[in-house]
């Protein structure tokens, strides 16, 4: 009888062995995976802290870029004003000989389109077209030109001696 006894002690023995080893697989089990999250945590704590200390540079590229846009956008119209009030001023001292009745001006985002109408007076057309021609070589002259051309149209009337000629060019104003 005591043997009988003993079987089932041993069976419980056993089974409490069992049962201690699972618990123990599933603490493990349970530790390798705690272990694993806190490496992930780690690794997207180091990403975050990458990222954190690129922000302020994103930051300040954004800051800059819109301050020059804003710098330009509201600068543009007195960069602008500057520029044809420049361009007049050196028109004004080469056009001495001949007479100015129109001027137009379109400022366009980094060039000056003008259109300027002239009077010549003078006898004949070809003394006319001559005066011109000096005042045509005076403005290619100017640095900043890119383009010229010019047009004329006979006298007002014979009596007048008049012309009138249409010049059209482009300057570079930045």
């Amino acid at each position: 009888m005591t043997e009988i006894i003993a079987r089932p002690a041993s069976r419980r023995r056993c089974w409490l062995f069992v049962f201690l080893a699972g618990l123990a697989l599933v603490s493990l089990v349970l530790h390798a995976v705690k272990w694993q999250r806190m490496l992930e945590v780690q690794g997207l704590f180091d990403q975050w802290a990458t990222l954190a200390a690129a922000r302020p540079i994103e930051r300040v590229k954004a800051e800059r870029s819109h301050f020059y846009e804003t710098v330009y956008y509201l600068d543009y119209p007195v960069t602008v004003s500057y520029a044809v009030a420049g361009f007049l001023q050196r028109l004004s001292a080469v056009i001495r000989p001949l007479g100015l009745l129109n001027v137009q001006v379109d400022p366009g985002l980094r060039d000056l389109k003008f259109r300027l109408s002239v009077t010549v007076a003078a006898a004949t057309s070809a003394a006319a077209r001559q005066k011109l021609a000096v005042f045509i070589e005076k403005l290619r002259a100017f640095p900043e030109l890119t383009q010229l051309s010019w047009s004329g149209r006979d006298a007002d009337s014979p009596e007048s001696g008049r012309h009138i000629f249409s010049v059209n060019g482009q300057l570079e104003w930045q």
